[in-house]
């Protein structure tokens, strides 16, 4: 019944402004000529009815009817004013919160500009940790080369170190060969020795039989000389006896024939003691020439054999000087080798110190990292800082920003229900495009949070792959130095070992040349 006679109160017409819907909010000037010419047509048709009314003599109860409606338009009118008053104490309300909603609005597009700020800031920090990216791209690379270098190196210096070892295996072979060979001529020198020592042996043996023989054919000489003295003695002794007898035949005719008798009988003893000597002579001669023809003849073949012996003596040292020029050649060749080997090695050291240079420029470039690495832990700390504190006031400003968009629905809401005016609509509308921009803000600064957190995470995992590698390149050069050390090692074991070979082949000659 109320919300009939609403609708039938002249000058209002059809609006329920305590309905829950309603039309679109109009201007003051059309709503006021509106209300005009309905109020002229609601009292044309209330003549009207009047007229009809006093024809029909209804007037009475229909002026009571309308009394009462008065009575109810004055109340609703009463109602209407404190609604009234109500909705100018919204409007302060809404004034001051407009108001309040304007600084708001002025602090978080002072935000907003400082975000911006701090966003112009974090772009130009991300752009330097770009360039220090790329420069650390760049310097990856370089090191990625060089290291890429250095391993082609590294591998011809093991093809090398392979071939040396080969050729030092092969010079090993032919040191064990040598040192055979030396051995056995060790072994032949001493069984040489020991058939030199047989022979000097049976030489003396020879000597001491030849002075034997010589101590005794002087002695028979000597025993022939003093008998060959006797007999000359006696023969003088006859001589003188027989110029004696020649001087006494002119006193001693008679024993003249005596004499000779005896002479003769002399003569015949002594051509019985000369044949006698001659025979015993000539006995002691044959035993002698048998002896020394016999001693001779062993001698002889003693002598041919020690020819012979002496001329395979002299083929072996022929031999040996042979296998000692070929030694020689090859101790020669080796020592060349040695020496080749000595240059690569020395060559190897300088590419080892080098290597060592190249390891510790690396390493100081891993502390440069390091460092690098320490600064830019310190800004991704102090842009987490800052982000933390970014995100403490984008947590705020969404905080502030909902509850206040939750305040103006209500008020709105409030305001719409209560308030037919299109100026605060429109603020209400500028309200809801500063709270949709304030949101795409929002949006666009998560978004940028969420860019820089990507590229920081990024940049990080970027910074922690190069440290990666570049420790990993470390651990390959400290390996590969390692390596090159041991090779080294080796190398000087193998020298040693060949100076060895070249102390016994020295030795050998020296015992040659004694």
């Amino acid at each position: 019944m109320k919300s009939a006679l609403l609708y039938n109160i002249p000058g209002v017409g059809s609006y329920n402004l305590l309905g829950d819907h309603h039309g679109p909010i109009k201007d003051l000037d059309l709503n006021r000529t509106r209300s005009l010419n309905r109020l002229d047509q609601s009292g044309r048709t209330y003549k009207d009815i009047g007229y009809r009314l006093t024809d029909k003599n209804e007037m009475p109860g229909h002026i009571e009817s309308l009394h009462m409606k008065l009575k109810e338009a004055q109340d609703q009118i009463k109602s209407l004013d404190i609604l009234l008053t109500g909705a100018n104490k919204q409007k302060d309300m809404f004034e001051k919160n407009y108001k309040v909603l304007e600084q708001k609005l002025s602090s978080c597009n002072k935000n907003l500009k400082e975000l911006e700020s701090e966003k112009n800031k974090l772009n130009k920090a991300i752009s330097e940790l770009q360039k220090e990216n790329t420069d650390l791209e760049s310097k990856r690379a370089s090191a990625e080369h060089e290291s890429h270098a250095i391993s082609a190196q590294l591998e011809k210096e093991k093809n090398i170190v392979k071939n040396l070892q080969k050729e030092c295996s092969s010079l090993q072979s032919y040191v064990c060969k040598l040192q055979n060979e030396v051995k056995e001529l060790e072994s032949e020198k001493i069984k040489l020795a020991k058939i030199i020592s047989k022979l000097e042996n049976t030489k003396a043996n020879l000597e001491k039989d030849r002075d034997a023989i010589s101590s005794c054919l002087n002695e028979e000489k000597e025993r022939y000389k003093k008998k060959c003295a006797t007999l000359m003695s006696t023969i003088t002794q006859l001589q003188r006896e027989g110029k004696i007898n020649d001087e006494e035949n002119n006193q001693m005719d008679r024993t003249i024939q005596e004499l000779v008798t005896m002479n003769a009988s002399l003569e015949k003893t002594k051509d019985i003691i000369a044949t006698q000597l001659e025979a015993e002579r000539d006995k002691s001669q044959k035993e002698l020439k048998s002896s020394i023809s016999v001693l001779l003849e062993e001698s002889e073949a003693e002598k041919v054999k020690l020819s012979s012996r002496i001329m395979e003596l002299q083929k072996e040292t022929l031999e040996l000087g042979k296998k000692l020029e070929n030694t020689e050649q090859e101790f020669q060749s080796v020592s060349a080798q040695l020496l080749e080997e000595k240059s690569s090695v020395s060559t190897i050291k300088e590419e080892c110190s080098a290597m060592n240079f190249t390891i510790l420029t690396m390493e100081h470039e891993i502390a440069d990292l390091k460092t690098e690495k320490i600064n830019l832990v310190r800004g991704l700390s102090e842009l987490e800082n800052v982000r933390a504190s970014l995100e403490k006031d984008k947590n705020s400003l969404s905080s502030c920003i909902e509850e206040e968009r939750e305040k103006s629905k209500k008020e709105c809401s409030v305001f719409m229900s209560l308030i037919t005016f299109e100026h605060f609509h429109s603020e209400v509308v500028q309200l809801k495009l500063t709270i949709d921009e304030l949101e795409k803000q929002n949006a666009s600064l998560e978004n940028d949070k969420k860019a820089i957190s990507s590229q920081w995470e990024f940049e990080r995992d970027k910074s922690q792959i190069a440290l990666e590698e570049s420790e990993a390149e470390k651990e390959k050069l400290n390996a590969m130095i390692s390596e090159v050390q041991k090779v080294s090692l080796e190398l000087e074991k193998k020298l040693d070992s060949v100076q060895k070979c070249q102390a016994i082949s020295s030795e050998l000659k020296e015992e040659k040349i004694c």
